[in-house]
């Protein structure tokens, strides 16, 4: 398996647990609905809002695979990258998540293992940055007047629980806000992996009326299936009972029998649309999962579901790792905004047609294109 998406645990596994520091007083500026001129067509009279979730210890910078330059709703830091594709329009707000820490890091504390981590993380971060510009052109411009960062954050393992009860609230206190800000818009969520995940339980938990369409990248349906393909496929039940207690040990907030995805998908109706994206070269997320998922909904009748099934593409670098899939990708999205009457590049959604119009398959049809190792769990 390749490594080079590790860039994800930015900046490089600094710095296990770092507090939070006191927080400055913050003045919200008026919201101002923005221009997107490359969603050049827009069938519906309102405008479209967006809201981004990442995958585990990711923050709104990783939103440049689908958005190249963007000032962060989190930090106000001004993000591009040079790679990537563009199916996130403008205004847009991202989740943090409860295992993130955006405040910077700041030496000026009685704690010493504070103070300590948190120098590590101001030497590192220099390093990080000229890695992630050479290899993925991205650049950073600060925000100094703000105590946020979306680049040279730090993560607490143990709050993390991965698209469940806590993850929901963090999504539901962001919508809430999200919906206040912009208030006569239509909302399109987006979400790569456990930002995926909590996406869809967000909208069975709570059917958001705003939201008028969802794009899941990387769900998976419950995480011992997860485990089960993970990397390889034939694992032995004691490996999978290792992997669940070592995940259990580092995220402590995870609650093994607690709902799943797979449970939300009995909750969750058909008005809002989803399109599910996999790649049969996800060893992380494996295809099996969010075939499950797409295979659940089609069979409680749901016709506002898709799946599209890149080729090439790793977890989570479904807009990096090829071009075709990253075309692919991109005109497929575009495709489903303009079949549901929301912004979208009119160039990019006659390009996806046809590829759009396969979406849709039966479950039959899904498991015959797909034939790969399957489990007790996968359908």
């Amino acid at each position: 398996m390749r490594y080079k998406n590790l860039f994800l645990l930015i900046p490089l596994i600094l710095l296990a647990s770092c507090a939070r520091q006191p927080q400055k007083p913050v003045v919200r500026e008026p919201i101002v609905v923005q221009n997107n001129p490359f969603f050049d067509a827009s069938p519906s009279a309102r405008n479209a809002s967006y809201i981004y979730a990442p995958g585990l210890l990711g923050s709104e910078l990783i939103m440049g695979r689908y958005c190249p330059e963007f000032v962060a709703s989190t930090s106000g830091e001004k993000i591009s990258w040079k790679v990537g594709g563009h199916v996130i329009g403008k205004p847009h707000t991202a989740v943090i998540f409860p295992e993130v820490d955006v405040y910077k890091p700041s030496c000026f504390t009685a704690n010493p293992i504070k103070m300590f981590l948190n120098r590590i993380r101001q030497d590192m971060y220099p390093m990080t940055a000229h890695f992630m510009y050479e290899r993925y052109g991205i650049t950073v411009i600060d925000n100094p007047t703000s105590n946020k960062t979306v680049a040279n954050y730090g993560f607490h393992f143990s709050r993390g629980n991965i698209a469940q009860k806590d993850d929901i609230a963090a999504y539901a206190k962001t919508y809430a806000q999200h919906v206040q800000d912009y208030p006569n818009t239509d909302v399109i969520l987006y979400g790569d992996s456990r930002g995926a995940a909590t996406t869809l339980n967000f909208i069975a938990m709570h059917k958001p009326e705003q939201v008028k369409a969802a794009v899941l990248e990387g769900a998976f349906d419950a995480m011992p299936h997860v485990m089960k393909h993970c990397l390889y496929s034939d694992k032995e039940p004691s490996v999978e009972k290792r992997l669940t207690g070592t995940l259990s040990m580092l995220m402590r907030r995870y609650r093994k029998n607690a709902p799943a995805p797979y449970d939300y998908a009995e909750r969750i109706t058909d008005e809002i649309p989803l399109l599910f994206v996999t790649s049969l070269k996800d060893w992380v997320v494996p295809p099996q999962c969010t075939f499950r998922l797409y295979t659940r909904l089609k069979e409680r009748g749901f016709t506002n579901v898709h799946i599209l099934v890149l080729q090439r593409a790793t977890h989570p670098c479904y807009m990096l790792d090829d071009a075709a899939d990253r075309e692919l990708y991109e005109t497929v999205v575009h495709a489903f905004y303009k079949q549901y009457n929301l912004p979208h590049n009119s160039a990019k959604a006659a390009a996806g047609a046809s590829a759009f119009a396969c979406t849709q398959p039966s479950v039959r049809e899904l498991k015959a294109m797909y034939p790969m190792p399957r489990c007790g769990t996968c359908v």
